[in-house]
C-alpha cells in the first residue's frame, strides 16, 4: 500500500534528485549564476503537480502525465540549461520548445477530458487546447524577457540574432511557431488514435469519443 502511495509522485522525486546532481556538476565547472541552480531545482518541480492535482482533487491523473513532465524537465533543464546543450546544439532548443506544444497539449487535453469536455463541440474543443498552449508559450515568453531585463542575461537570444542579421524578435517567434507545430503534431497523433478507435486515449483518460448532445 505504501509502495503504491509513494509511486506517482516517484518522477518528480526523481527529477528533484536529478537537478540537484546538475547543480553540484554546474558549480564544480565554476558556475556562479545564481538563477541557474534555481532553475534547475524550480524546474524539476513540474512532475510534482500531476500527483498534487490528484491528491486535492481526489481524481487520479494518469502517472504517464508525471513520467512526459520528468523527462521533459531532464532535457530542457538538466541538460539544456545545466550542461549548457542549447549553446552547444543550434536545435536543442526548437526541439524542446516543440516537445513542449506536444506535451502541454496533451496535459490540456487530458484535464479537459476529466472536466467534462467530451460533450464539447470538438471544434471548441480542439481550439481550446491550441488558444491554452499558444498562451502558455507567450507566457514564458514573457518570464524570459523580464528575467532578461532584470539580470541582464540574454536567454532570448538577441545578440545572437542580431549578429546572424536576423530580427531581435526571431528567437522569440521561432520559439512560438515551433509550439505551434507542437501542437500539429499532438493533432495528428490524436487523429491517429481515433482511427485506432481511442486506444491511447482511453488508457490515459478514458476517452474514447466526443458524446453528441441529444438535445
Amino acid at each position: 500500500m505504501k509502495v503504491k502511495k509513494v509511486l506517482p509522485w516517484l518522477p518528480g522525486i526523481l527529477c528533484e534528485v536529478a537537478a540537484i546532481v546538475f547543480c553540484i556538476i554546474y558549480a564544480a565547472g565554476g558556475g556562479r549564476e545564481a538563477t541557474m541552480y534555481l532553475q534547475l531545482i524550480a524546474a524539476a518541480l513540474l512532475p510534482f503537480l500531476v500527483p498534487v492535482y490528484s491528491l486535492i482533487s481526489k481524481k487520479p491523473l494518469t502517472p504517464a502525465l508525471s513520467v512526459a513532465a520528468a523527462v521533459f524537465v531532464f532535457l530542457a533543464s538538466d541538460l539544456g540549461s545545466g550542461l549548457y546543450f542549447y549553446d552547444k546544439f543550434t536545435w536543442w532548443d526548437l526541439v524542446m520548445h516543440g516537445a513542449f506544444g506536444f506535451l502541454c497539449c496533451l496535459a490540456v487535453f487530458v484535464l479537459l477530458v476529466r472536466w467534462g469536455g467530451a460533450r464539447l463541440n470538438p471544434a471548441g474543443f480542439m481550439v481550446i487546447i491550441l488558444m491554452f498552449t499558444l498562451g502558455v508559450a507567450a507566457m514564458w515568453e514573457i518570464w524570459e524577457y523580464a528575467v532578461d531585463s532584470i539580470t541582464g542575461g540574454d536567454s532570448q537570444r538577441v545578440a545572437e540574432s542580431i549578429a546572424q542579421g536576423k530580427s531581435p524578435l526571431a528567437d522569440t517567434m521561432e520559439d512560438i511557431i515551433i509550439a505551434l507545430a507542437g501542437c500539429a503534431a499532438f493533432y495528428i497523433a490524436l487523429l491517429i488514435d481515433k482511427l485506432c478507435k481511442y486506444r491511447v486515449s482511453k488508457l490515459l483518460c478514458g476517452f474514447s469519443g466526443f458524446v453528441r448532445d441529444e438535445n
